[in-house]
């Protein structure tokens, strides 16, 4: 069933996030709302992070009506280092135990590096090593970590086969794709969680109303919004078509400010097949990372 599919990203939890966010930071009430939809409508993957505010601690609130009825994937902090040590390393457990108490949960299903820079600077194998000891004590199922670029993806298979990569890919960025990365990846038995469906929410928004700084690609989303349109989709339904139509993901993740938005999500999710228009994207990708990776966008806030 492909609601099972999707995953609840919870940034919107603790933060004021997304390009296109125009609602802010989703309240406390708002969030339960959320979360009984989710799990009513079977949700059952939810996507948190330390450095995502007070998320874990408004889920742990929450969790208690839900006992496992959810896996909970959550990300250690980066590290500002240039070069991890054997301390920092044994600072893991106790970063995740903190974790642990904010959820209010014995363990999670994921735990994530959230910057794949952090296990590929030197000293990178303590934080590595530490989150395998993690796993060996019950703390957290699997471990992984989430990467932004098919280079990043072969560095990190040289280190160690991680359960999981959480990795950006939409209609828009389909490098990962081309480049095979995803099929190198479902070849080592990783499990795949999909981010940035709707790109930030960039991909939502009307091509004339993007910020100046997306001009030299403005034409490449009017084409994908045009043939959106030919196909009798809203940009919503496009996006989620393109994400659910690859079946090298097993889980597709979708922020949410609203129950509204959940619902929408939810009644696309439900009446497209897998893999249906799995033939009609490809030509609509751009290959230019300036303007498909967040962190190098530069927009006046």
């Amino acid at each position: 069933m492909n609601t099972a599919r999707l995953g609840l990203g919870t940034v919107q939890f603790g933060l004021d996030y997304g390009i296109s966010n125009q609602r802010g930071r989703v309240s406390e009430e708002q969030a339960a709302q959320i979360l009984s939809t989710a799990e009513r409508r079977g949700v059952t993957m939810l996507d948190t992070a330390a450095g995502y505010g007070d998320s874990e601690r408004v889920l742990g609130r929450m969790m208690v009506n839900y006992p496992g009825r959810f896996r909970v994937v959550t990300k250690m902090t980066a590290t500002a280092a240039t070069q991890a040590t054997r301390e920092e390393g044994q600072k893991v457990r106790a970063v995740l135990a903190q974790s642990l108490n904010r959820l209010g949960l014995p363990s999670v299903y994921g735990l994530l590096a959230h910057r794949a820079a952090d296990l590929l600077q030197p000293g990178g194998q303590y934080l590595i090593d530490a989150m395998v000891e993690c796993k060996s004590l019950g703390q957290t199922e699997k471990i992984g970590v989430s990467v932004y670029s098919g280079a990043e993806i072969d560095k990190i298979l040289e280190l160690f086969i991680p359960d999981i990569v959480q990795l950006p890919i939409n209609v828009a960025d389909q490098r990962l794709i081309h480049s095979g990365h995803l099929d190198l990846l479902k070849r080592h038995g990783v499990e795949i969680h999909a981010r940035s469906m709707f790109l930030q929410g960039l991909l939502l928004m009307s091509p004339e109303a993007l910020p100046d700084y997306f001009s030299p690609v403005r034409s490449r989303f009017a084409k994908i919004r045009a043939a959106f349109v030919e196909q009798q989709w809203t940009a919503l339904e496009g996006c989620i078509r393109f994400a659910m139509g690859r079946p090298e993901l097993d889980v597709v993740l979708a922020g949410v400010t609203g129950v509204d938005e959940l619902e929408e999500i939810l009644g696309i999710v439900q009446r497209i097949e897998d893999g249906r228009d799995e033939g009609f994207f490809p030509p609509l990708a751009i290959e230019d990372e300036p303007y498909l990776n967040p962190a190098q966008w530069k927009i006046a806030q």
